[in-house]
């Protein structure tokens, strides 16, 4: 037999995240910088337990048969409350649907407003899962240009002039993988296009909430006034990534026939999950949840960048990120990538090649994506130490 996979489904990379923990796992002393979880220690156990405890006491049934399509409604209405005080999102024609994880929703958008060919627009190293939920549907990502402030808009309106674009994926708070943030005129110039050219933004802000430096800028929901914005949040950053509970808020026009769409994929998101985070919400106070946790990764940042800055060659750059988990290191372009990957493995640490996150799989970059959120404080410092040492060798100082 001599079955063929479609090219969607073909051309999709496998995962170098996944290849970084699978090797590192084989080798003694190994620290992963690699992986984007949160600290256990920003995980609330013991609230967690009680809610599960709360949850199986109820009547059973209740989260043993099928549910909604769109969700719990009171922790909809939890989060629609905290969205409009907190965040300042409008309340108008909005509609709301839970999800297995704010990456849920990457498959659904894609799914509802893509047809083969259609062009999705990313900043040009962006997250991998986002990049393959358009491609799995036939369409096609295209990497904008960026500066310091984010998608360049005059790169994005030079290609959607093509009129095939459906919308723009945009992490603006705390970048997956870069770190950064759009600052609140270049957002505005994102959204000024968008309306042009008759582009949906795809909002993914699953970092939003762990600012620990810095002012807080706009959402981009916050902003939108035509109704062309996709909110997609989490409460895995923020509570338990295992749960996968997230959710997708916008327009009701696109929300509804997403609702669709997804109860094709799976009917609805498990009602037991979304129970135990709505009553861990109504057990805790949440805000000063939040706070500890930028507490403790701001600690962690400022240690892997004093690490960095005390071991590592002046060549490298990095950014310096104002919240979110992750930082961007760029090494010079006479160092080559690929070989200095595979030191850092011999120097037990593992990091994630830019090559992951670039749309396009050609303009690959110099650069590594580091997380200093997962490993305890003491690895993280050593970790980033190894990376710092390994760069100052290939940098020759």
């Amino acid at each position: 037999m001599s079955f063929m996979l479609p090219e969607k489904t073909s051309s999709s990379r496998p995962s170098l995240i996944r290849e970084v923990q699978e090797r590192g796992a084989k080798i003694p002393g190994f620290i992963s910088l690699a992986i984007g979880n949160p600290s256990a220690e920003a995980i609330p156990q013991a609230a967690l337990k009680n809610a599960i405890k709360k949850v199986t006491s109820e009547n059973l049934l209740r989260v043993f048969e099928y549910g909604p399509t769109g969700g719990s409604v009171g922790l909809m209405e939890l989060t629609k409350q905290r969205l409009s005080e907190k965040k300042k999102l409008p309340k108008d024609r909005q509609a709301f649907i839970m999800l297995n994880g704010s990456g849920h929703g990457l498959g659904v958008a894609a799914r509802t407003l893509c047809c083969e060919g259609d062009e999705v627009y990313f900043e040009q190293f962006s997250y991998p899962c986002a990049i393959y939920a358009v491609r799995a549907v036939g369409g096609k990502p295209v990497g904008i240009p960026v500066d310091k402030d984010g998608m360049i808009p005059e790169e994005l309106e030079k290609q959607a002039k093509s009129g095939r674009g459906k919308y723009i994926y945009l992490n603006p708070n705390f970048q997956n993988p870069t770190g950064l943030t759009m600052p609140l005129q270049r957002r505005k110039e994102i959204y000024r296009i968008a309306g042009e050219y008759d582009l949906l933004i795809y909002e993914d802000d699953p970092y939003g909430d762990i600012r620990f430096s810095g002012t807080a800028v706009p959402n981009f929901k916050a902003i939108d006034i035509e109704g062309i914005v996709l909110f997609a949040g989490s409460y895995s950053k923020t509570l338990s990534p295992g749960l996968r509970v997230g959710y997708l808020y916008g327009d009701e026009k696109y929300i509804k026939p997403m609702e669709v769409i997804k109860n094709v994929m799976d009917g609805q998101s498990p009602l037991f999950n979304q129970l135990i985070v709505q009553y861990t919400l109504q057990a805790i106070d949440y805000e000063k949840h939040i706070c500890r946790i930028c507490e403790l990764y701001k600690k962690r940042a400022d240690a892997m960048i004093r690490a960095l800055e005390q071991n590592g060659p002046s060549a490298v750059q990095f950014t310096r990120p104002e919240g979110g988990m992750f930082m961007w290191v760029t090494l010079p372009e006479y160092v080559d990538i690929d070989t200095f990957y595979e030191e850092l493995f011999r120097q037990g640490v593992g990091a994630v090649k830019s090559e992951a996150f670039a749309v396009d799989g050609k303009k690959t970059g110099h650069a590594f994506r580091l997380n200093y959120t997962y490993a305890p404080i003491e690895q993280l410092i050593e970790g980033t130490t190894r990376f710092a040492k390994a760069a100052r060798l290939f940098c020759r100082e």
